[in-house]
């Protein structure tokens, strides 16, 4: 049996802290989304759909789901928006006619252009502020990122994601863990009348 690798938790907590440091950042200093949206009218997750259909050439509705980490409902109706605009459009799988595959149109490359030249020249004078070493710096680390993340499986990103919200969670507020919206209005109650009440599911009442 293999043996399970074990991280140093003070790498793990370094890791997790940074990410809730250089997302904030990313938004601020290089990536303006909402002058792109305001510019171009295209949210980032229409964004994001453009992108990986130009990269992969045609994806199925699953496909996108799985890759933007994304419910398949609710990336129906945005593929929906993308193919009424005439960017994106449907084609049934040759293999299986069940499957239906979407593809980038001519527009919606010329749209994903112009928002990449938008991005390009925001990104041009945040690294006026910049040596070239540091840009280079910052290119071959963004480089590794994507790299790096692109290759975990996607049960792999799920408890990635867990175990940063915890030690975020736990950092932040010691001892504090988010209870469902039913006990937290059950607790609210009990403040305000005095009553302790009890909860409607036995051994899931809040702890104090």
């Amino acid at each position: 049996m293999t043996k399970k690798r074990t991280i140093d938790p003070a790498m793990i907590d370094a890791v997790a802290q940074n990410m809730f440091h250089v997302m904030p950042l990313i938004k601020k200093r290089l990536l303006h989304m909402d002058m792109v949206q305001k510019e171009h009218g295209t949210p980032l997750s229409h964004v994001q759909v453009l992108a990986m259909l130009q990269d992969a050439g045609t994806m199925s509705v699953s496909e996108i789901s799985r890759r933007l980490g994304i419910a398949k409902p609710n990336i129906t109706p945005l593929v929906d928006r993308l193919y009424e605009a005439g960017y994106v459009d449907r084609q049934h799988d040759e293999n299986d006619r069940r499957v239906v595959n979407i593809v980038l149109l001519p527009a919606g490359a010329e749209k994903l252009a112009a928002i990449r030249a938008t991005i390009a020249r925001q990104i041009q004078v945040q690294a006026e502020d910049l040596s070239v070493s540091e840009f280079r710096e910052l290119s071959d680390s963004l480089s590794s990122v994507v790299r790096i993340l692109s290759s975990l499986k996607s049960s792999a990103c799920s408890r990635l994601r867990a175990a940063f919200f915890h030690i975020y969670m736990t950092r932040k507020r010691p001892g504090f863990f988010p209870k469902p919206a039913h006990f937290r209005r059950k607790r609210q109650e009990k403040e305000r009348t005095g009553k302790a009440g009890s909860p409607e599911i036995a051994g899931l009442s809040p702890t104090p």
